[in-house]
């Protein structure tokens, strides 16, 4: 989006909670070829960004938590809109698509309670009732604060499923769905690849599924040598970070990093740690 380094070479001042709405705007309508008009509230909270997806939905964006992350990182606004209209534009391919569901297109995404939240509110802004919101996301519980959705992710994009699409498959909506998404999530292993040694490793994939890659850890611990039971960091959705817990020194520094990646990446997930027990991720004690 070269358009951004024009938007942000001005001298706007970025603690300006308007003039961060007014760009963020410009840019939803300049890269998505769509028009934008603010609702304007008292503070970012209550305003929001209504554009159309080419389908003509009407999308809303609430403008109080991107607000907030451009002036606490000014110096990263750019990367905050990219990540917030490659969002969008998924949202819309999402609502607009009428296209069916390949089965081996199923994959798992580790998601936070709080992207749950805001996906809520905005498509509760499109007028959706509670009943029609629950439908529109399937998601399970995984540990705390993280959740997995669940995603049909082909050469049209990606897109997240609704109960019926799953049913339109032939799927039930609990743990055959799961384990599908595992299975098709798994055949993406030889891709894999690890950085780092001496018991801190973090593993790579494709920077959509690498954090959602921590619900194959039986599978990744072969390949990576760990002092103890692992310790995860999953900070972002494309960051997955591995070390042992009798590693003290390795075990603060995955925490250490973790609140790092997680305060300037747009694509947050949890600064906790976690561990692996009876074949489930459990936050760590």
């Amino acid at each position: 989006m070269s358009f951004l380094k024009k938007l942000f070479g001005g001298k706007s001042d970025p603690q300006n909670w308007r003039e961060i709405t007014k760009s963020l705007a410009h840019a939803i309508s300049t890269s998505l070829n769509t028009s934008t008009e603010i609702e304007w509230g008292p503070g970012p909270a209550q305003t929001r960004i209504i554009s159309k997806s080419p389908g003509g939905s009407t999308m809303t964006t609430f403008a109080g938590n991107l607000v907030v992350r451009c002036q606490a990182q000014p110096e990263n606004m750019r990367e905050i809109f990219e990540a917030h209209i490659e969002t969008l534009a998924e949202d819309m391919r999402m609502i607009d698509s009428g296209q069916t569901v390949v089965l081996t297109d199923v994959l798992p995404m580790i998601k936070s309670q709080e992207w749950l939240e805001v996906a809520r509110k905005q498509m509760q802004a499109t007028g959706l009732t509670g009943e029609e919101l629950e439908k529109r996301f399937i998601h399970r519980p995984l540990q705390g604060e993280l959740i997995v959705v669940y995603v049909a992710d082909s050469e049209h994009g990606m897109a997240y499923l609704s109960h019926s699409q799953v049913a339109e498959i032939g799927l039930a909506d609990g743990e055959e769905l799961h384990q599908t998404a595992l299975n098709n999530l798994r055949r993406k292993l030889g891709d894999v690849s690890y950085e780092g040694g001496g018991g801190r490793y973090a593993v790579r994939l494709d920077n959509n599924y690498d954090a959602s890659l921590a619900l194959l850890i039986e599978d990744i611990l072969p390949n990576i040598e760990i002092n103890g039971q692992p310790v995860l960091a999953i900070p972002s959705r494309d960051e997955l970070l591995i070390c042992g817990d009798q590693d003290a020194e390795s075990v603060q520094s995955l925490q250490d990093v973790a609140g790092e990646i997680f305060a300037v990446n747009p694509y947050t997930i949890s600064k906790q740690l976690y561990t692996w027990a009876d074949g489930a991720i459990v936050l760590l004690k």
